[in-house]
């Protein structure tokens, strides 16, 4: 902390760089009292708050890491790696989103068990040995693609 006193005003720099974290106290009797912040620190903060917006670690409660402008990840549903069989046939399902940003309705379809086996079962696949789940979302979420990819025998 740099302490440079002029003109009756103590400037203090709690960083120790010039235009961030520092700011002018004018001295009263008993009183310290704070007249601004500078730009810089203003800036600083801003700065850090737009970054925390548009990356992937502003989810509180979300598990999966998404970005506020475009998201695009593939994320298995089995973490047992050395175990598991990836198989020979695949197949794909999609599952699309589109959310009206205003009042939050959204149209959108689910993925069901019944659904998953019936595709499972047109492409030839009788024994469902691994799945990956991609998500890609645009624009905080107006719309977005969730693909089921189906491995197996």
């Amino acid at each position: 902390m740099v302490i440079r006193p002029f003109a009756g005003i103590i400037r203090i720099n709690l960083l120790g760089l010039k235009g961030f974290g520092s700011a002018v106290y004018i001295k009263t009797p008993g009183k310290e009292l704070l007249q601004r912040v500078t730009r810089g620190w203003v800036r600083y903060c801003a700065l850090v708050l737009v970054a925390l917006l548009f990356s992937g670690c502003s989810g509180i409660l979300d598990t999966s890491p998404s970005g506020r402008l475009y998201t695009n990840i593939i994320r298995p549903h089995s973490l047992d790696f050395k175990r598991t069989a990836v198989g020979t046939k695949r197949c794909i399902i999609d599952e699309y989103k589109l959310q009206e940003p205003l009042t939050g309705y959204d149209l959108s379809v689910e993925l069901t068990t019944d659904l998953i086996l019936a595709t499972a079962k047109e492409a030839g696949i009788s024994k469902i040995s691994f799945t990956e789940l991609q998500t890609v979302s645009f624009l905080m979420g107006i719309y977005s693609r969730r693909r089921l990819i189906i491995y197996g025998d």
